[in-house]
């Protein structure tokens, strides 16, 4: 039942916003599929390393005024790992469970198909990359927590990110803060939304992570922006 509450509700609120800024139709949506980008992402390809960090922007009722309440462009995150036969595949929590996805389906799913990748500065050793595999395995198939409390037993993308390189590191990506401060940083946070998210009341004190939070991390360096379709050259890399 918790499956269907959460698509008949959050279609209840994609309504509810339609009047203060319309839905991206869903042929933008699919055009946004198509044009995947894949010469950025052939580009990006011989860049990559296990462990990097993907952002993209879904186009979703649920997943827009997150990036509006942070004031950025995207929405979502995952890690990226290689399967056993050496493929890039994302380990990401999103709805119902998390779960691993072909590195080209999640940049396909992601707004015009763009992406941007970071990385820890200085890179992962093989032990490290080892414990965040082990870290994100252990995080697959749990469910989805659309309450984006924490401390939770359940995962949302941020949290997945934040816990796993907490536990394969020693160091947290991004920072953990309140409701009033991520939605007092942004004069234009759609508080309409969660209030009606949260059936009229707040949770103000909740402690959450956000994706924004783990962009604009200095522990982390830009690697790779399709938007920009160009490499990063930061010292550290």
């Amino acid at each position: 039942m918790k499956p269907l509450f959460i698509s008949l509700f959050l279609a209840a609120v994609s309504l509810a916003n339609a009047q203060a800024r319309p839905p991206v139709p869903d042929s933008e949506m699919k055009r946004g599929e198509k044009n995947a980008a894949p010469g950025s992402l052939q580009q990006a390809l011989p860049i990559l390393r296990e462990g990097d960090i993907i952002f993209i922007r879904f186009v979703h009722a649920l997943y827009r005024p997150i990036a509006e309440t942070s004031g950025s462009w995207e929405s979502h995150v995952g890690i990226l790992l290689r399967d056993s036969a050496g493929r890039w595949k994302v380990a990401q929590s999103t709805i119902p469970v998390s779960k691993y996805t072909a590195l080209e389906t999640f940049v396909g799913r992601s707004q015009n198909g763009r992406f941007l990748v970071r990385r820890v500065r200085g890179g992962l050793s093989g032990e490290a990359i080892a414990r965040l595999h082990t870290a994100a395995d252990r995080r697959m198939g749990m469910l989805y927590d659309t309450g984006f409390r924490y401390d939770s037993p359940r995962q949302f993308c941020s949290k997945f990110v934040y816990d796993s390189y907490l536990e394969a590191t020693g160091h947290p990506v991004g920072r953990l803060e309140t409701f009033r401060e991520m939605l007092a940083q942004n004069p234009g946070a759609p508080v309409a939304f969660w209030r009606a998210w949260f059936f009229g009341r707040i949770p103000w004190e909740r402690l959450s992570v956000t994706t924004a939070s783990q962009i604009q991390s200095p522990s982390l360096v830009t690697v790779f922006d399709s938007e920009k379709q160009s490499r990063g050259r930061v010292a550290g890399l």
